[in-house]
């Protein structure tokens, strides 16, 4: 009768010559792991951060409030004299994801170096808007929010109520891990409410304002 040939071998040990135990070949003929498996996972992953944190540089046309001169009534924008601001802000966003929600405290000053008054605000503002997380963020959002503003009219300092509403358009772009670079451009409606001559007077205006930032 045939002898039966066993479906696993014997492999023989190398340092005494005694055999090891019965190895399956179905065992010892397995696929190599797929190797490209974790790099197509992580290819196809979410982007894993967001913005929480932003320190913000903005500029904006405005204009200074007339007290008194020809032709021109008591509180209103004069068109022949433009003044611009600078303001630094720092942005903390409490939701980010697709939806983002933030918080803006900011302080602005007249900009410009000849003819200054060393008007200056402070202000708080909030955010609401959608974006797309990834490695480019594209966003955009509405702002609104209020403060104090210091005009100075002739020789004699206006305190003012000041506000502001708009939205900004932009992209967030991530060069190390969390570190990300803003810019975004917008339209924006700054205003004053002042009292004067006792009487209470509003200007504002329709503008364009440009904004850039770091942050994480």
């Amino acid at each position: 009768m045939p002898a039966v040939v066993p479906k696993r071998l014997a492999l023989a040990d190398a340092r005494d010559g005694s055999v090891a135990p019965f190895a399956d070949i179905a065992q010892t003929r397995k696929p190599p792991p797929d190797v490209a498996a974790p790099a197509a996972e992580s290819a196809t992953a979410a982007w894993p951060y967001a913005p929480r944190l932003k320190l913000g540089y903005r500029r904006f046309p405005f204009t200074r409030v007339v007290s008194a001169a020809p032709a021109i009534t008591a509180g209103t924008l004069d068109p022949n004299r433009p003044e611009s601001f600078e303001s630094l802000s720092l942005d903390l966003y409490a939701i980010s994801w697709y939806l983002r929600v933030g918080l803006s405290t900011q302080f602005g000053w007249e900009s410009g170096q000849f003819n200054r008054t060393g008007d200056y605000f402070f202000a708080e503002s909030g955010s609401v808007g959608f974006q797309l997380p990834g490695r480019f963020t594209p966003f955009i959002e509405a702002i609104a929010g209020a403060g104090y503003m210091r005009r100075k009219q002739a020789d004699f300092a206006l305190p003012t109520a000041y506000w502001q509403t708009g939205i900004d358009a932009g992209v967030e772009i991530y060069f190390a891990r969390r570190a990300y670079l803003s810019l975004a451009a917008g339209y924006l409606h700054p205003g004053n409410l002042y009292l004067m001559d006792q009487n209470l007077h509003s200007v504002k205006a329709d503008t364009w304002s440009l904004k850039v930032g770091i942050g994480i």
